[in-house]
């Protein structure tokens, strides 16, 4: 009884070591074909590589001009309404003449009053010299003549101050546009802080970007590239770089340059590009076209020696490659596999 006993004893320790070694088995076997199954695979083929150079920016204008009255007085004229196109040296908008005509006129006649005091003081002085007066008497008359001079410097100063005041009274275009802001659009009332008349020439937008001081080094005036914009994600447009900012721009947190680029603002129609409107330009720095190429997660280096995993009839097997270029990570192949070739990433060990 006691034998059985200890034969049914070892026979079920038996039972769980097998259990045991063919769950190990099993576990180890499944990790193997997972690992094989996350070796990615590549079909290698022919096509063009290109290292490129891409940032954000926005749309802004070189002909783009805020008027506002350099002096205070009533609105007496306003010649255009916001959306209405300009003409170069167009009259916008002007204050209330009649106080500055007035003005001006006092000052004319200041002028007029200074001068003759001037002319009689000098008269006076003059005549003072001949008659043998005193010494006295001489400085006298000559101090007076002095400030019957100053007088009448200031009275001249007075007048060309109310002639500018004059001519600042009226708003002038400086170039042809389009009025994207005026306030106010009527006559009547005071000027006042916010008040403005902005205009824009849209035949001189560009796309300005601020670029990084590592990527500003590999632009230069002239270079090509191409601009998408948000509203418009279905257009490409050309742009070509106009210029490069010599000093960082202020205000960033980083050492940054504008960039500005041009672009055919009437390529989507009249007013289709506004001030503002974002988007993304793109330049290729290098391309090389029809050449064998894989990612570099498909390639493995040990020492001088360049090697990949490809397939070999059943088997996949390391084989040798001479490699080229690599642009972006990819990797040009000039020796060592054919277009169809298939090529796995290395076991992981």
């Amino acid at each position: 009884m006691v034998a059985i006993k200890r034969y049914i004893f070892q026979k079920k320790w038996i039972i769980i070591a097998l259990i045991i070694i063919g769950a190990a088995g099993w576990f180890y076997y499944y990790n193997q074909a997972q690992k094989n199954a996350k070796n990615e695979s590549h079909v290698v083929r022919k096509q063009t590589i290109k290292n490129t150079l891409s940032f954000s920016g926005e749309v802004s204008a070189e002909e783009h001009v805020i008027l506002k009255f350099q002096t205070t007085g009533q609105i007496g004229w306003v010649g255009v309404k916001e959306g209405e196109s300009v003409k170069k040296y167009q009259a916008i908008a002007s204050l209330d003449w009649r106080l500055v005509e007035r003005n001006f006129q006092k000052y004319l006649n200041t002028y007029s009053k200074y001068r003759n005091t001037f002319d009689q003081s000098e008269d006076d002085n003059q005549d003072t010299s001949l008659n043998g007066s005193t010494q006295e008497v001489r400085d006298a008359a000559k101090r007076l003549l002095q400030t019957s001079q100053a007088d009448l410097d200031n009275s001249v100063l007075d007048v060309e101050i109310q002639n500018l005041a004059k001519q600042y009274s009226t708003l002038v275009s400086p170039f042809d546009g389009l009025v994207i802001s005026a306030n106010p659009q009527a006559a009547g009332v005071n000027t006042a802080l916010d008040t403005a008349y902005e205009i824009v020439n849209p035949a001189s937008l560009y796309f300005s970007a601020s670029v990084d001081q590592t990527d500003v080094v590999k632009l230069k005036k002239g270079m090509a590239g191409e601009i998408i914009f948000d509203a418009y994600p279905d257009h490409k447009i050309r742009g070509v770089v106009a210029s490069i900012s010599y000093t960082p721009k202020a205000g960033e947190t980083g050492t940054v340059y504008e960039v500005k680029i041009g672009f055919d603002p009437s390529r989507l129609g009249a007013y289709a590009y506004r001030l503002g409107m974002t988007g993304d330009i793109e330049f290729i720095l290098s391309q090389k076209e029809d050449v064998l190429a894989i990612p570099s997660q498909f390639i493995k280096t040990e020492g001088a020696t360049t090697y990949v995993y490809k397939q070999e009839g059943n088997a996949k097997k390391q084989a040798k490659v001479v490699t080229g270029e690599e642009i972006d990570g990819t990797v040009e192949i000039t020796q060592g596999l054919k277009a169809g070739d298939t090529v796995f990433e290395f076991p992981k060990k």
